[in-house]
Order: C-alpha cells, then structure tokens, then sequence
C-alpha cells in the first residue's frame, strides 16, 4: 500500500488525547517519587491490511500505550473518541489484554470508564482487576468511584460485571459491588441491576 502525508494525520482531539496521556503518565511518575528526566515520546502508526490503520501513544518505553485509533473497533478508544461522540447505550469492557466483545466499547484504564460513567450513557460495564500498571489504577478503583457516587450524588449504577481472573480480587470487586447495592438501597434508588460473577473468555 503507497503512504501519504494524509496517512499521518491525526485529528485536533487525537493530538489532545496523546498530549493528556503524556501528561497523565508524567505525573504517575512524579507521585510514585520516581525521577523523571529526560524521557522519550512514541506515537506508532500501523497498518493491517484489510482492516486499517492503529495509532499508539507511547510513554518513556511503556510496552502496551493508549491506543489512540484502533481500527475495526469503532475506528478509535473509548479516550480518543471522547464521550460526546457517543449517542447510545454503551457497554463497557476494561481490560488491557482480553479481546473485545462484539458490541462493546474498548477502555484501558479506570479514568475513562469513569469518564464514561459520567455521560450517563453506560448501560453496562465489565470489569478486570490488573491492567498492567496499579499506579494507573485497577477494576476496583471504578467500582470506589460508583459507590462514591451512589452515596454523594444519587448516581445510578449500571449493570456490573467482573471478569478477573485474579480470585482475590475479584472477591473485593464482588464485595465492593454488595456495598454499592446497599448504597443504592439506603440512598432510596433502585437496585443494582448485575450478574456480578459473569465473565468473558
């Protein structure tokens, strides 16, 4: 395939969303006390045939990146597509090695679950525990988030689904769902709608 100028271009929010992961991954740095000097940037471009082009921001060597376009999968993440480009229920998936579902929406990291939370458009969500870097969070950092939620704001949660296979902490993910049920309880809305135990291969 012959590559052009416009093969490289990456939209105003595509560069926003690089330059926030960046920045988020920095400051990871900084409130673990790790010492951040001079470190390197890698935004990777790849293309498969007959699917098409994924974009990668990369962070000081980090294997993994935030995927910025992923092609055959709604054409980007859940971070570079942002909220408002969605208008419909959304069914969530974070996990940083298991495929995708069909029909569901791709996250890496707790932030942009939760910042889908907030649209108030997530119809479901199913959740793993590791995602390869606990300064970033884990699973459980979402469900602390909903139960927070629940109690201050009279949120109402989605369907929730945890598919770790990390049997410690799925049992603190199940736990922390019994404690939002109970929130949504006393604060007088509806109960949690989940198979809590429900996975994905």
């Amino acid at each position: 395939m012959g590559l052009t100028q416009k093969s490289f271009e990456l939209s105003t929010e595509q560069i926003n969303c690089i330059n926030e992961h960046f920045t988020q991954r920095r400051k990871a740095y900084l409130d673990a006390d790790e010492e951040v000097g001079t470190v390197s940037i890698k935004v990777e471009f790849e293309w498969v045939p007959g699917l098409g082009r994924f974009v990668t921001a990369h962070f000081d060597g980090e294997v993994k990146g935030m995927e910025v376009e992923e092609a055959g999968n709604s054409s980007m993440n859940s971070r570079a597509l942002g909220p408002e480009k969605f208008s419909v229920p959304l069914r969530v998936f974070l996990d940083d090695e298991r495929n995708t579902p069909e029909g569901w929406v791709r996250s890496y990291w707790p932030d942009e679950v939760i910042g889908l939370l907030k649209t108030g458009l997530v119809q479901e969500i199913s959740l793993d525990h590791d995602l390869g870097d606990d300064r970033r969070g884990t699973g459980y950092d979402v469900l602390l988030w909903i139960e927070e939620a629940v109690s201050t704001e009279g949120f109402s949660p989605p369907i929730l689904t945890v598919h770790s296979a990390n049997p410690p902490a799925r049992q603190k993910m199940l736990a922390a769902i019994a404690s939002i049920e109970t929130a949504c309880q006393q604060s007088g809305g509806q109960r949690v709608p989940t198979p809590m135990a429900t996975g994905h291969q």
